[in-house]
Formats: structure tokens, C-alpha cells, sequence
């Protein structure tokens, strides 16, 4: 149990990382951690048949460090993995709309927060899929953090609870170019095909 403590607090370290932007305590350090904490048990458990399910654990751990594998539910506890094929503003609500307004682009507002385990999900789980990805090419990307410390983080809270009337994460908004919403998307969800028709709404 107090290796299984050790795993947890890793992970809220992380969360004080995000917050804070360390870059220190990043998913690799967090998964090599949980990898080693596996190996430990081995050993702890002197290698006897029980020990496979950890040995088990830190093989799979170590696909989702070298990037072969994503981590399905664990995805929610661990910080975000990189996503080159989409290009977010970071919170530059102003900058995704001028942009809009150049290109003649609806905007995909994503309002998450440094801490929120089913933002992580959607992120690992939702918009990695090929399907999701190409429905999103077709807008401005705004990710606004509303967790953060810090007057901009208040006002992207702010301005998500006046214009939607909740600061429940993760929220999502489809934005036309001039500045007035389409449609809104709330929580988590596990159907792809229900966030691809929501994306579609501006065809």
C-alpha cells in the first residue's frame, strides 16, 4: 500500500507541475516512476506468481513511456501527451478569434483545466482519434485553462461562467467567426460519433 501512495502522490505532483509550469514533473518522469514503483513490488514480492500482474503493469507502463501505446482510462491521471497534429492557441481567446475572423473559421473553444482527469481523457482518448482530429482541422483552436494561478486564469473562468453559465470542466464550444456561439458540448463523453456529429454542426 505504500508504494500503491507513492504512484498517487506522483500523480498530484504532477498536477501541482502543470499548475505551476515546472516542466519538471512531466508524464515521462511520472510514468517512469509508476514503472519503477512496479518493479519494486516484483522484487518486494520476491518474484512469486502473484508478482506477474505488477511485472505485468510496468511492461504495459513502459509502451505508454516509449509512445507505442496509448494508456486507455490511465490517460485521465497522467499529464497530457503531446498533440503535433493539432495547433492550439493557449489561452489567446482574442488571437483564435481574429484569426476566425480572417480565415472566415468558426472557432472550437475547449475550456480544461490543469487538473481535470476527464479533460485528460477526452484529450488522450477523444481527440487523438483520426476522425475526431480531421472534424477539428476545420476550426481555430482555443484551449483556455480556467484552473490556473493567476488574474488570466480567473478571467478565462470568468468569462466561461458568464457566456455559459457553469465553470464545470470540461466544456466545449463551437464559435462562429463573429463571435456568437453555435452550440456547446459538456463532460466527458465515450461516444466518438456523438462529438464528431457535434463538430459537424457548423457544416
Amino acid at each position: 500500500m505504500g508504494l500503491v501512495e507513492l504512484a498517487a502522490a506522483f500523480k498530484f505532483l504532477s498536477n501541482v507541475d502543470l499548475v505551476w509550469h515546472w516542466g519538471v514533473v512531466t508524464r515521462p518522469v511520472v510514468l517512469g516512476s509508476w514503472i519503477a514503483l512496479a518493479a519494486i513490488t516484483v522484487v518486494v514480492l520476491r518474484f512469486k506468481p502473484v508478482s506477474l500482474v505488477p511485472a505485468a503493469i510496468g511492461v504495459w507502463l513502459a509502451l505508454g513511456l516509449a509512445g507505442k501505446t496509448r494508456l486507455g482510462e490511465l490517460e485521465a491521471f497522467l499529464p497530457p501527451a503531446a498533440t503535433p497534429e493539432l495547433a492550439w492557441r493557449l489561452n489567446d481567446l482574442p488571437g483564435a478569434l481574429a484569426a476566425a475572423q480572417h480565415d472566415g473559421k468558426p472557432v472550437f473553444i475547449d475550456f480544461t483545466g490543469y487538473t481535470c482527469t476527464n479533460c485528460r481523457w477526452m484529450e488522450a482518448n477523444i481527440f487523438s482519434r483520426p476522425e475526431v482530429e480531421t472534424a477539428l482541422g476545420r476550426y481555430e483552436l482555443a484551449r483556455l485553462f480556467t484552473d490556473g494561478d493567476g488574474p488570466a486564469y480567473e478571467a478565462q473562468q470568468a468569462y466561461q461562467e458568464s457566456h455559459y453559465n457553469t465553470v464545470a470542466l470540461p466544456l466545449y464550444a463551437l464559435v462562429a467567426p463573429d463571435g456568437h456561439t453555435i452550440a456547446t458540448f459538456a463532460g466527458l463523453t465515450r461516444d466518438p460519433a456523438a462529438f464528431v456529429a457535434f463538430l459537424r454542426q457548423t457544416q
